[in-house]
């Protein structure tokens, strides 16, 4: 798993600075932005680095969401 201490972050690309063309269809879209991203899964917005990651554990993402807000909320 990458953390973001093992990241350089001026090798990332700023979310901000991405522009979706939506004249175009959805699969060139979705191409431009990976382009233009460089690497979807770690990115920056600003001063705040953000990466992504997954794992097998067969719950969605809303249903992983929902029990983070209900643990929060001490529900």
């Amino acid at each position: 798993m990458i953390t973001t201490d093992m990241i350089d972050r001026d090798q990332l690309v700023d979310l901000r600075t991405v522009r979706v063309n939506t004249d175009l269809p959805k699969r060139e879209r979705l191409l431009d932005y990976k382009r233009q991203i460089k690497t979807p899964n770690c990115y920056k917005i600003g001063k705040y680095v953000v990466c992504l990651s997954f794992s097998d554990t067969g719950l969605s993402a809303q249903e992983v969401f929902g029990d983070l807000a209900r643990s929060k909320a001490g529900c």
